[in-house]
């Protein structure tokens, strides 16, 4: 499936460690995640997957990343809590942009 929308997602990974990424589609995104596309994501296996929300321009990625990397462990935490689970389809229906 394509989607014209631009999706901020987290995934946690077996070392109970965060990964911030963005993605036009997230099921296909985290199924190279889980293959080991990605580099950060072959050496540390990926378990589950949320959606944060959708951003309007792929130029903001250098900016949320940062902001992300920033936040300490808990607060990743909370913020992957209180994501979307990519499971739940749910995402698919975000009206609301990051920016």
């Amino acid at each position: 499936m394509i989607y014209n929308s631009y999706y901020l997602y987290i995934i946690i990974c077996e070392n109970d460690n965060y990964y911030i990424g963005i993605t036009t589609d997230p099921i296909k995104c985290f199924k190279q995640h889980k293959k080991g596309v990605f580099k950060y994501t072959r050496a540390n296996r990926p378990l589950r997957m949320r959606i944060f929300g959708k951003i309007d321009k792929l130029g903001y990625s250098p900016h949320i990343k940062r902001e992300f990397l920033s936040l300490s462990r808990r607060e990743k935490r909370r913020l992957f809590r209180s994501a979307i689970p990519l499971e739940s389809h749910k995402w698919e229906n975000i009206s609301g942009i990051i920016t």
